[in-house]
């Protein structure tokens, strides 16, 4: 009961409602995705947000996930070019990479970093502190947001949001 939440609820809905945009939660392999994408109409599709790589599969038999989330990433390449459409995707990062994000860091990698124009990492240094000493966040958490890879302008550049963790809502509280 959280009038933020709940209007940005409503906002959501009548985004979905007017088709603006549309959630799909279901399993598709990178075969599937490709073929939704190609059927429709040049300009009909802004963006497709991808949840994340590591959990696509493909009809391809590969010989471990190494291989297979390599293959996926390679076909994501080559739909984001046939079809002009940007694809954001998200990965996970090795548990044993703690810390600010590095390219090395991205779970079964494969070629993403190859493929990828730009790669961002979110780090959230109060979740690392909170995890080790088994204390809970504040309210108000600084994530940085970097980026590792840039293709069109300058890696490492950073930026700090702010997280209201009650509400999930980000901000760039004024820091930009």
């Amino acid at each position: 009961d959280v009038a933020e939440i709940e209007a940005a609820k409503e906002k959501l809905r009548g985004l979905m409602d007017s088709g603006r945009i549309q959630v799909i939660d279901g399993s598709h392999t990178v075969e599937d995705l490709r073929a939704i994408l190609e059927a429709l109409p040049a300009g009909e599709v802004g963006a497709v947000f991808l949840d994340y790589i590591q959990r696509m599969s493909t009809t391809k038999q590969t010989q471990d996930k190494r291989t297979e989330t390599a293959h996926i990433s390679d076909q994501l390449l080559q739909i984001a070019k046939g079809t002009g459409i940007p694809l954001i995707v998200g990965s996970q990062m090795n548990r044993g990479g703690a810390g600010e994000g590095k390219l090395e860091t991205l779970k079964e990698a494969g070629n993403l970093e190859e493929d990828a124009n730009l790669v961002l990492s979110v780090y959230n240094e109060s979740a690392e502190k909170a995890a080790a000493d088994g204390g809970t966040l504040g309210r108000e958490v600084t994530l940085e947001l970097r980026a590792l890879k840039n293709r069109d302008g300058a890696p490492n550049g950073k930026a700090e949001l702010t997280l209201d963790s009650w509400t999930g809502k980000i901000t760039d509280g004024g820091k930009w």
